[in-house]
């Protein structure tokens, strides 16, 4: 067997059981394919069994994780849905059990309200868009009409819907050439929002103070995702960070390599974790349904450094996976 130190971490990989493609037994094929070393699998308010199931069959070591849902009120008043991570947690903790339930409802309850908004919408010809996939209609679809039978029968194993389940059957239906125009043009945080429907009125409403202390409890790590995400201000960033060390304590990292970040922005993110006493973390994000789109192999020191974390905090109270795992 490779020596697992010289092999690539990828923290940030999502599955077919919220929002992600691949099963999570095809992605786990993929990762060890492309040679990496360790795996965080943190699908959407969910955690699948089939991943825990892996862990014994598979070369690469998988941690148990998930990307929570979580507001966080600004002083000025404004919320804002933050995306934390859990690592290493217990997830058949009644804590996080209870998140994944509540989750759950509110989810199919937001796709509801998605759909509904966006049926009876102007669709824009796809000869306007990046190109026709093979198996898409080429005509003009006119207005958008999807159901959300239509949703449930292509997705019926989803327990955690989303956009990107939507948006691939806007595609699936020939309204948009792939996943990524959906949430681009209708209904993404960073598009055109022609149809956007806020997540906040469509969630279980959990604090981060109190999503975090749900991790801790559960013995895990809380890893605050892709943080330039939130479009914040320079001091609401800065407030966001502050808060959340102060919730996390030791047990506290951030996303500080991500797929879409320049080298300026990792190193301005590295500059920040260094500041409020955050270990960083990593992650493609990866879910799959753009060609172009492929997990990332990040140094392995990133996974050691929250390991060894991990260990220190939760010392004899859970193991860790084993780097030579």
């Amino acid at each position: 067997m490779a020596d697992p130190i010289k092999k690539g971490v990828d923290l940030h990989i999502h599955t077919k059981a919220s929002d992600g493609k691949l099963t999570p037994a095809e992605l786990v094929a993929y990762a060890e394919k492309c040679n990496l070393g360790v795996i965080a699998v943190t699908d959407h308010n969910t955690y699948s069994p089939e991943v825990e199931a892996l862990k014994a069959s598979s070369s690469v070591t998988i941690i148990t994780g998930c990307e929570f849902n979580a507001h966080f009120r600004f002083r000025t008043g404004r919320s804002k849905l933050i995306h934390i991570k859990g690592l290493f947690f217990d997830y058949l903790h009644p804590e996080i059990q209870a998140i994944f339930q509540r989750e759950r409802e509110c989810k199919r309850n937001f796709v509801k309200a998605l759909i509904s908004r966006l049926n009876g919408t102007e669709c824009i010809p796809l000869a306007h868009l990046s190109g026709n996939p093979e198996g898409v209609s080429s005509e003009t679809p006119g207005r958008i009409h999807i159901t959300y039978e239509e949703f449930e029968q292509l997705f019926p194993d989803t327990v955690s819907p989303g956009r990107v389940h939507v948006g691939e059957l806007m595609r699936r239906k020939g309204y948009v050439s792939n996943v990524y125009e959906a949430l681009d043009i209708y209904f993404g945080e960073l598009g055109e929002k022609r149809c956007y429907v806020n997540p906040m009125d469509y969630t279980a409403s959990i604090s981060m103070e109190d999503c975090i202390r749900a991790i801790r409890n559960a013995k895990g790590m809380a890893d605050l995702a892709h943080p330039y995400f939130y479009q914040l201000t320079e001091s609401e960033l800065h407030e966001l960070l502050f808060a959340f060390k102060q919730y996390a304590g030791d047990t506290g990292c951030m996303e500080v390599y991500y797929k879409d970040y320049s080298r300026k922005q990792e190193e301005e993110l590295f500059s920040l974790a260094e500041e409020y006493g955050l270990l960083p973390s990593c992650g493609s994000d990866y879910h799959g349904f753009d060609p172009k789109e492929a997990l990332i192999s990040y140094p392995w020191s990133i996974y050691k450094n929250i390991a060894q974390r991990y260990k220190e905090v939760y010392t004899s109270e859970r193991s860790v996976p084993s780097e030579g795992a």
